[in-house]
């Protein structure tokens, strides 16, 4: 069998870390060169949605690097960019995908030797990781995760965190970080439990109880993911088994 060979996507800030590849480049620095880098003008520009894009099509590795916190040229897109990649990575462990497969980091545009040996640390990561492809349902788990990222209310959390943390409201309140922490978990939980519900009912209705059994819920839980559901259109009542209701998904993931 051949060498296994990452393939690896660095999306890079063009202010600092752009920078920083470039200076490896010219002091001819040797790294692994597994990479095919994207340059973005802001780390905070890369949407969740795009890495899990490049996870589909079979890229193994994503890096995200921009500059330090505090010298980003657009005041916070790097404080955006680690919300984001923070709550992915979350995300990536709760489906089975694991978060080792993303790299979220910082690098100034005076060092080069940083870039390349951050390069070639996650190279060797990823190649102990193996191919994405051998990961087992790697297409029903990253369904479920965009459906996740593109749910409206966690983008708007994460879109919000930094005001609704640091800047009082109108009314001089302020949320607590630990506080807003248990809001965006509780928020992932139910997402991705939503998720794999829809994915059992996708193709063929399922009642609640077999549902419960399946996902080791209790009937109340069952039920309860049920009623929402079908409240936010994901699924839709088909009829009674066993006095227990049965349901079947109309299709949107859990991004509503």
């Amino acid at each position: 069998m051949s060498e296994f060979r990452p393939r690896i996507i660095a999306f890079l800030c063009n202010w600092c870390a752009y920078a920083g590849a470039d200076l490896a480049g010219v002091s001819r620095i040797q790294y692994l060169p597994n990479i095919r880098v994207v340059r973005v003008m802001c780390s905070g520009r890369i949407d969740p949605i795009t890495v899990v894009r490049a996870f589909s099509v079979g890229i193994d590795g994503v890096m995200v690097l921009g500059c330090h916190p505090g010298d980003c040229h657009y005041l916070t897109g790097n404080y955006q960019a680690e919300k984001k990649m923070k709550l992915l990575k979350k995300i990536l462990d709760k489906v089975g995908i694991g978060h080792e497969r993303l790299c979220a980091d910082w690098v100034s545009a005076a060092e080069g030797a940083r870039f390349a040996q951050m390069v070639s640390n996650f190279t060797e990561q990823i190649r102990e990781l193996g191919p994405i492809s051998q990961i087992e349902n790697l297409k029903e788990k990253l369904t479920i995760v965009k459906s996740m990222v593109e749910n409206v209310r966690l983008r708007w959390l994460v879109g919000r965190e930094l005001s609704l943390v640091e800047q009082a409201n109108v009314y001089g309140e302020k949320i607590e970080q630990e506080k807003l922490d248990e809001i965006m978990e509780k928020n992932v939980d139910d997402l991705y439990m939503m998720g794999k519900i829809l994915s059992l009912i996708k193709e063929n209705p399922l009642s609640v109880k077999e549902i419960a059994e399946k996902l080791n819920l209790s009937l109340r839980d069952a039920f309860w993911y049920m009623v929402k559901g079908e409240d936010r259109e994901l699924a839709k009542f088909v009829d009674f088994k066993d006095n227990s209701p049965r349901y079947l998904a109309v299709g949107g993931g859990v991004n509503k």
